[in-house]
């Protein structure tokens, strides 16, 4: 009778057990998608024209956001701008990188996503409903960036 009582709370148990690895599971596959949005736009203007394979690329200047380790086989100092749009031309991507020193490498990446010329709307009459008499109007334009 001891062990029956005890195979069932082992059962119990591993119900549990089974209920907490399908939520962490869960929970993963969604924070996946999310996990290399940082990567997804790439930086350097030859590693977006070689389809973003910057990692093992030692001569682009971009190499301190792609492998940072490649950093010592820079021969010299490098840098460049560059300037794309995405989703015909909404979203403006600018970035900055660059590499220096000889004994001491250093390599930095500045970059900028940012949306402009955002119309913000107002109502005349904004107790009314939206109709013939009442439009929207375009009162003032924002831009917004990281």
């Amino acid at each position: 009778m001891y062990e029956i009582i005890n195979k069932g709370s082992n059962m119990r148990y591993l119900k549990y057990f089974f209920l907490f690895f399908f939520v962490i599971v869960q929970v993963n596959a969604f924070s996946i998608k999310y996990a290399s949005e940082p990567f997804l736009m790439g930086v350097g203007v030859r590693n977006f024209a070689l389809g973003k394979t910057g990692v093992s690329d030692i001569n682009s200047p971009a190499v301190a956001y792609w492998n940072s380790s490649l950093l010592l086989l820079q021969e010299n100092m490098k840098y460049e701008l560059m300037h794309a749009e995405v989703f015909n031309g909404l979203l403006k991507y600018d970035t900055f990188s660059g590499t220096f020193g000889r004994d001491y490498a250093m390599g930095f990446t500045l970059a900028r996503i940012g949306i402009n010329n955002i119309a913000l709307t107002k109502l005349p009459f904004p107790d009314r409903e939206i109709g013939e008499e009442n439009q929207p109007y375009k009162y003032k334009s924002v831009n917004n960036s990281d």
